[in-house]
């Protein structure tokens, strides 16, 4: 396996995780080691996480609230081949980097595709906030980090993360959800 290989693998890893790992560090509260842990929490009650921010000593950067939706002309989009009967686009311009099926799925090729983009993160949410509704698919959660929306057909998940003067972007397609 090529060192790139094992970059890009390594790299798409980590932006996969990013979602989880905000979600855990914006729960709050105190570690415990004993006793039954506390019951969950719906998505909608959740806290806005919060992302550590080196680069500013420390100091907790709260993630904004999702931008507005783009007007977008459904006419001029151009469907994901691998979802096409999905109805989930590609973002303009976007370069893809790499796709990795799930397994156990009963959506049709179910999985994470990487892009990557010249557009910065807020650009990018407020594209599939504009496209998606267009495709049958209604926001169940946003933010200015990650977008969740269903349909009857999937859930589409859509992580945008500023990456060298750009964004990655990280789609997720999985079951539909209630």
């Amino acid at each position: 396996m090529s060192a790139r290989t094992v970059t890009t693998r390594a790299l798409r890893l980590g932006l996969l995780l990013v979602p989880l790992l905000l979600g855990a560090c914006s729960r709050g509260g105190t570690a415990t080691t004993t006793g039954t842990p506390p019951p969950a929490t719906p998505a909608a009650q959740l806290p806005t996480p919060i992302v550590g921010s080196i680069a500013r000593q420390g100091t907790p950067v709260p993630v904004g609230p999702a931008p507005s939706p783009a007007t977008v002309d459904y006419g001029t989009i151009k469907l994901i081949p691998q979802w096409q009967g999905l109805g989930v686009p590609q973002y303009p311009g976007a370069t893809r980097l790499d796709f990795s099926a799930a397994s156990g799925s009963s959506v049709s090729n179910a999985g994470t595709m990487l892009f990557q983009t010249t557009d910065p993160p807020d650009r990018v949410l407020a594209y599939y906030l504009g496209v998606l509704p267009q495709s049958g698919y209604r926001k169940v959660n946003a933010n200015g980090l990650q977008i969740v929306e269903v349909s009857s057909k999937a859930t589409v998940t859509v992580n945008a993360v500023k990456l060298n003067g750009g964004s990655h972007i990280i789609i997720m397609v999985t079951d539909p959800t209630g």
